[in-house]
């Protein structure tokens, strides 16, 4: 099964991975984690080059685990998929090769995010840009995905971990 996380940053995609996570085998691709530390001391073109080349090598990684693994096995792509585009040929991969698709969409006012944020929030303009890209890629998504899922995060992380100790019930089979 491939798993792939879509919102906005800051609304608790990772969190929600990371509960997702607790008693399951999977593999799990972040575009961050190849990110340095110091990213920030590289400047903004510096870092925008970097965090293109680390999205390629998520997505080079999410391709060789779709062809290793098989359709048992959970594959999660957690980064902010606003833009359906991006991910369609790995959709159909994953598809071609047996595995079920599943988006987890994980809704969060830009308020909260900004909250959760502080100073690395992206800014209004720009969150208001990933939601409208956000909202031209769901139905999208959700035709070519086997389920589409939502969670809310606009309250305490024990809601949250209610909620997504429910969709791994839904999703996933304990190991």
């Amino acid at each position: 099964m491939l798993i792939l996380m879509c919102g906005l940053p800051g609304c608790g995609k990772s969190l929600c991975v990371d509960i997702l996570l607790e008693g399951i085998d999977a593999d799990l691709v972040r575009p961050s984690d190849w990110m340095p530390d110091n990213i920030d001391q590289l400047g903004p073109d510096a870092r925008r080059e970097y965090g293109l080349a680390c999205w390629k090598t998520a997505i080079d990684t999410t391709r060789d685990f779709i062809d290793a693994c098989g359709d048992d096995d959970i594959i999660i792509l957690d980064c902010g998929n606003s833009k359906y585009h991006t991910v369609a040929p790995i959709i159909k991969e994953a598809k071609k090769c047996g595995h079920r698709v599943v988006l987890l969409y994980v809704n969060a006012s830009s308020e909260k995010c900004e909250d959760r944020l502080g100073d690395e929030w992206i800014g209004e303009a720009t969150a208001s840009q990933y939601m409208r890209s956000i909202k031209k890629s769901l139905p999208k998504y959700k035709k070519a995905c086997h389920k589409f899922l939502v969670v809310h995060n606009n309250s305490e992380p024990k809601d949250l971990r209610e909620s997504v100790d429910t969709l791994r019930g839904k999703l996933c089979h304990p190991t």
